[in-house]
């Protein structure tokens, strides 16, 4: 809905060089072994990672909100089961 309503006060030049894929379409332009399997490719390359510089979670709740890391786990933890942990890479918080 948000992309039609954003197309339809796009002019005509503009709207013929976006274009909506889905994944047989994709395929047929990009090779399967490019793409990462959430787009429908056999990529095994590891497109999860974090940000090099990026802020630890634990860091910034206690900077912003005054939480400890015990309050943290807490707030994380109906969240976990929908994270997808096979290639999960642990790091020390300060």
């Amino acid at each position: 809905a948000f992309a039609t309503l954003i197309m339809s006060m796009m002019p005509g030049f503009a709207k013929d060089k976006i274009k909506f894929w889905g994944p047989k379409e994709l395929l047929e332009q990009v090779d399967e072994e490019a793409l990462p399997d959430f787009l429908g490719g056999t990529c095994k390359e590891c497109y999860r990672r974090v940000p090099k510089g990026a802020m630890d979670i634990y860091y910034i709740a206690k900077r912003d909100f005054d939480l400890d890391t015990n309050e943290v786990d807490k707030l994380m933890e109906p969240s976990l089961k929908h994270l997808d942990t096979e290639n999960w890479v642990e790091v020390e918080h300060v």
